[in-house]
C-alpha cells in the first residue's frame, strides 16, 4: 500500500476536491463490492454440501429386501432366524 500525498490536495478548489471525493467513493464502493463477492465465493466453497438423504424405508435396498423376504418359505425364514440367533449368542471372547 502506498502512502497518500496529502500535500497535492492543499491547493485544490472545492469543486476539484468534490470530484476527487466522488471518484474515491466510487473506487471504494467497487472495492467493497469486490470484497463482499470474494467473501461469498469463499464461504460457498467451504460450506458443507447438503445431501438429499433418502429414508431407509424408501430406499431400493429396503424394497429389494422386502421382495426377497416375501419369496422365502417358512422353513427358510426359520433357518435364517436360527442362524441370526446363533450369531448373536456366540461367544466372541476367543477372537481377541
Amino acid at each position: 500500500m502506498t502512502a497518500i500525498n496529502y500535500a497535492k490536495y492543499e491547493n485544490k478548489t472545492t469543486r476539484q476536491l468534490s470530484v476527487l471525493l466522488d471518484n474515491a467513493e466510487k473506487r471504494l464502493h467497487k472495492e467493497i463490492e469486490l470484497v463482499e463477492y470474494l467473501r461469498s465465493k469463499i464461504l460457498e466453497s467451504v460450506k458443507p454440501t447438503k445431501y438429499n438423504f433418502v429414508p431407509y424405508t424408501q430406499s431400493e435396498a429396503y424394497k429389494i429386501g422386502l421382495e426377497r423376504e416375501k419369496m422365502r418359505t417358512p422353513e427358510q425364514q426359520a433357518q435364517l432366524e436360527k442362524e441370526v440367533q446363533e450369531l448373536i449368542n456366540k461367544d466372541y471372547a476367543d477372537e481377541l
